[in-house]
């Protein structure tokens, strides 16, 4: 069994301090989500333990739903929230992380996309090829906002392509 506690951040890997099961993360686990295509960095092994910690904690996701309910709203807050959901993701890392900010929330950030437009598939009954074109349009919006420029403007380049 995998664990889940909220001390595996602490863990070295092996196993959980708090309940001792095993750590396991698999390629497969990291690689699958749609984000790793625009910023694969931020899916190494150790940004994607900080990025997933982030993701699965629940205040950090309420954060992540208000961000897109905003946008709906007021497209200017890409920019604006911005702020809150970097505060709510670096509390949720904490001080001892190793790991570039930016890795960290582009990872949750992206995994907090999937769980999130997966949810809408299953109360849309969206066919997968309309999940799949919404996802990318998001992740194309979300992008030029989320991402350093130099690797921002690599991937507009190699879109162009």
């Amino acid at each position: 069994m995998i664990c889940t506690c909220s001390k595996r951040l602490q863990a070295d890997w092996k196993f959980c301090p708090e309940c001792g099961r095993e750590i396991v993360i698999t390629a497969d686990e990291r690689l699958s989500s749609h984000g790793v295509q625009y910023w694969p960095e931020a899916f190494a092994p150790d940004a994607y333990k900080f990025g997933r910690a982030v993701a699965d904690d629940s205040a950090f996701y309420q954060v992540f739903i208000r961000y897109i309910l905003s946008l709906v709203a007021d497209i200017s807050q890409l920019v604006y929230f911005r702020a809150q959901i970097v505060h709510e993701a670096s509390r949720v890392a904490g001080e001892k992380h190793d790991q570039p900010i930016g890795h960290i929330l582009w990872c949750a950030l992206s995994l907090c996309s999937d769980q999130y437009f997966a949810e809408k598939e299953l109360i849309y009954d969206w066919k997968a090829s309309e999940e799949e074109e919404i996802k990318s349009a998001w992740y194309e919006l979300s992008l030029q906002h989320s991402l350093p420029s130099a690797v921002s403007c690599t991937h507009k380049i190699h879109l162009q392509e």
